[in-house]
Order: structure tokens, then sequence, then C-alpha cells
């Protein structure tokens, strides 16, 4: 994946700002250094066959730096569609828009919400509502890995074990509870029987319980995977806790959480890898990754710099889910 454009250095205040204020851009930058230019041509756009797009980001791009609204009701080219929002809409537009978003099977798409903790876990809650269609990008720190490596060390039996995994699997997937026998929920072997609920994982939840090693443990989620009701949700951290019990079986001389300390040592330098074509991200996570469609989940809560991160991560059209038909974006 290309590295996105110099856009300017309202862009670069974008990325160098992550809530922390390090530096002071005009005292610290502008007065320090002599302006070498700015560029104005959408390059990227253009190579997109969307120049009017293009064009219309940059002129957004200017009212974003003057503080100036955004005005979506006239000039808005192809490409670029609003969404607008009655009270108490908000959550079915931003789910029907992403479960009936549609595009070329090569196409990629990113959904975008508000860059704070608790938008994380709208990514995740939406994910699941519209059935796995998209899948959440984690961060690359890997919280919700450790946790769960950190809560599987710590319990005491392989039942009780056996149900973090399960909870874990949870947290990836939809219909997980309802897709298991209730022995298996509970931790306990499953009676195996003609009408027994999808007998395969469940057969896998008992190899666990015979021989509870990190083979087990990523036989029994890759069987659960084999489910038509089930949808994953959450791939990407789902791909680095199997990925860590994989590795896990080829070194046993170490801990689980030894192996997750090397495994995330090494997906740090090699970065994440693209995997679903079909995203939900903030825009602390996507800045500076590029797409061919893109979905502001929520325009009025984002703050000037977000939305510029946002309305600018598709290069072949542009949806904005908004309550309001001018936006006036705080700082």
């Amino acid at each position: 994946m290309e590295v996105i454009e110099p856009d300017r250095a309202f862009i670069v205040r974008c990325v160098i700002d992550f809530n922390q204020q390090p530096v002071d851009w005009e005292r610290d930058i502008s007065a320090a250094f002599a302006c070498l230019g700015q560029m104005q041509t959408p390059h990227r756009w253009n190579r997109a066959g969307t120049p009017a797009l293009g064009a219309w980001l940059v002129a957004v791009r200017d009212h974003l730096e003057n503080r100036q609204p955004i005005d979506l009701t006239r000039d808005m080219p192809p490409g670029v569609t609003r969404k607008p929002v009655a009270e108490g809409q908000l959550s079915r537009i931003r789910a029907n828009t992403c479960r009936y978003c549609c595009c070329a099977t090569e196409e990629t798409v990113i959904a975008i919400h508000k860059g704070t903790q608790d938008y994380k876990f709208k990514c995740y809650a939406l994910a699941k509502t519209v059935g796995g269609r998209f899948s959440s990008i984690e961060e690359i720190e890997g919280k919700a890995v450790f946790s769960f490596i950190g809560k599987y060390e710590k319990a005491g039996t392989k039942q009780q074990r056996l149900k973090e995994i399960i909870r874990f699997a949870g947290d990836c997937m939809t219909a997980v509870n309802i897709s298991l026998p209730a022995t298996t929920l509970r931790g306990e072997l499953a009676n195996i029987q003609d009408n027994t609920r999808n007998p395969l994982a469940a057969k896998a939840a008992n190899a666990y319980l015979a021989d509870p090693t990190s083979s087990t443990t990523a036989e029994f989620l890759s069987a659960l995977k084999t489910i038509d009701e089930i949808k994953i949700t959450r791939a990407d951290l789902f791909s680095r806790v199997t990925g860590i019990l994989r590795k896990h079986v080829l070194h046993p001389q170490l801990t689980l959480g030894q192996i997750a300390e090397k495994y995330h040592a090494e997906f740090r330098y090699k970065g994440r890898p693209s995997g679903r074509r079909k995203l939900i991200g903030t825009t602390l996570l996507v800045k500076g990754l590029e797409f061919d469609h893109a979905i502001v989940l929520d325009a009025d809560s984002l703050s000037r710099k977000e939305l510029y991160v946002a309305i600018t991560r598709g290069a072949k059209s542009l949806t904005i889910i908004s309550s309001f038909p001018v936006l006036n974006p705080y700082d």
C-alpha cells in the first residue's frame, strides 16, 4: 500500500498530533522554516479517475484550515453522498449504510468512527450488527490480545480455560453462544448425539478438554469458523491470536505469554496485513491508509483534523452520515 501524499501543512499536523499537542505548529514549525510550496494537485484521486472528488477535497481542506463550515447541500461532486439522519435514527443509518454498501469485489471500503476509546467499542458493535460484512481494525498495541492471553493463563483449570476461549471467540465472532451445546459453554465434555448442535465444534471442544494445548485450542477456533451462522467481526484480533497459538505449537518450551510477546514484536515490524476488504476503524487507526471507498459514520462528532482524515481515505467515493447539512467541526 502506497504512502499517502503530503497534502500541505494541514495533513502533517493531522499526522503528528495524537491529542497530546507535542508541538505548536505556528510557533515551532512555521516560524522556524520557510514554506517551500503547497501541494494542490490531488494525484491519488486523479489516478482513480475521480478528479472532481479530488478537487472538492482540496476546497474542503481550505475551508477546514480557515475554520469555515462545510456545506453539503451544494457543489457536491459525483461520488460524494450525504446520508441525512433523523432524530434517533443514527444507529440504523450507520448499520444500513454498511450493510448495503456495494462495490466491486476487488475494491476496498473503510467505515470510520471518531478516534476515542468509546468509539473503538462502537466499531466492534457495528461489525457485529452488520453480521460480519465488515471487520473492525485493531490497534497495533494488541491490548485485546494480551488481555485474552493473560486471562487464559490465569485460569486455574482446563474447564475455565475453555470458557475463556469461548468468551474470546464471542468477542471476535457472531452467534458463538447459540451455536454450541450448553455443556460446552459450561466448559464441560459434551455428549455428542445425532441432535447435538454443531457436533464438529463440540468434538473439537472435547478434544481440547482431553488435551488442553495450543494445538487443540487453534483447532477448536478453526472449527467455529466453519459454522454457517458464525461470522468473524474482529478478523485482525482473531488472526493474531491464532498466529500466536500456531507459533506456540512450534515452541512449546516457552509460555503462551512469551510467545505472544515475540509474535507481537514481529507483528510491529511487519505491519498489519491487508486482510479483509471491508473494514471499520477509528480516525486514529486509519491515518495514512488508503481505500477505494470511505463511509464517515458520524461526521457531526468529528473535529477538524478527524474530519479531514476521514474524508480523504476513499479515492473513488465518499459517503457522509450527518444530522446536519452544514458541518461545523470543532478544533
